[in-house]
């Protein structure tokens, strides 16, 4: 590889830890209620490194942006507990068994990873979807970590363990600057023009793409022993008024809020507000 393009492969590493740890700290916030301290730190550590006590649970994610997995994170025990049990406090579940915490701070994972997925796909011009993932015993030998730092309540937590694959960071460089521009007083514009061109065919293509569309009133989370009662004509009360807009869900990504209308008896949403770039990117996909 030329020295580069090594250099951005590891830029590209730098932006997926500083994007994972932003979207960490917004999956986390969207559960919680609370506004999170995430920190991504780059200086590698081993897998084996002397860990806190506990359970650490690993975690392997692909993205079709490669053929192969390439995300590996680690969450020490007392870290993942933690997590989970601020979003499911936040749901009015004081003391969560281990297993509900456990799938808690799965979900939160899961919900990180579609917002990477997203911010990945405007770096690149493309869409770009997380694959389902699944829990190691150990990662990869020879994989080298970086860590993220979650604030606790009343002190700091076991650092996270993330790891990039080098496939993934190669796909995600920056375009390199041209050592040898064309001459010609042209030259540049003629460029764009080609870029233009190209960037106009993509897009033709993609316009007869179906994706799904959904409208969201509202979510709520209930016990599995509530769920098993449930029958016919039971009320389930969600988390949003009458008066709030509902959400419009293009691919599990919310890119709009509007108001329920009737249209010749069928329901319609009419838009409000389309959400902005910066909202777009940290809003959650359902999953």
């Amino acid at each position: 590889m030329e020295p580069h393009n090594q250099a951005g492969a590891e830029a590209a590493g730098q932006w997926l830890g500083q994007t994972w740890a932003a979207a960490l700290a917004g999956a986390l916030d969207s559960m919680t209620g609370e506004v999170s301290s995430v920190e991504w730190m780059s200086e590698p550590v081993d897998a084996d490194s002397p860990a806190p006590a506990g359970q650490m649970l690993w975690w392997e994610q692909g993205f079709d942006l490669t053929p192969e997995p390439a995300v590996w994170v680690g969450i020490p025990e007392e870290t993942w507990t933690e997590m989970a049990r601020r979003a499911l406090r936040a749901a009015g579940v004081e003391e969560p068994p281990p297993e509900e915490a456990r799938r808690t701070c799965l979900e939160i994972l899961s919900q990180s990873f579609s917002a990477l997925a997203q911010a990945m796909g405007q770096r690149t011009k493309r869409t770009v979807i997380a694959g389902t993932g699944r829990e190691l015993e150990q990662p990869p030998d020879g994989t080298r970590f970086g860590t993220v730092r979650l604030d606790g309540a009343d002190t700091a937590l076991a650092p996270i363990l993330a790891a990039f694959g080098e496939l993934l960071a190669e796909a995600l460089e920056e375009p390199a600057a041209e050592s040898a521009p064309a001459s010609g007083p042209d030259a540049g514009g003629a460029g764009k023009r080609d870029r233009e061109a190209r960037d106009s065919q993509t897009l033709d293509l993609l316009r007869g793409v179906e994706l799904p569309v959904s409208v969201s009133f509202g979510r709520t989370r209930m016990p599995l022993q509530d769920v098993l009662r449930l029958t016919p004509g039971s009320v389930v009360e969600l988390d949003r008024s009458i008066d709030e807009p509902v959400e419009l869900i293009v691919n599990d990504t919310v890119v709009a809020l509007g108001e329920v209308v009737v249209i010749e008896g069928n329901y319609g949403l009419r838009i409000q507000r389309i959400m902005g770039r910066e909202k777009l990117l940290r809003s959650n996909p359902l999953t």
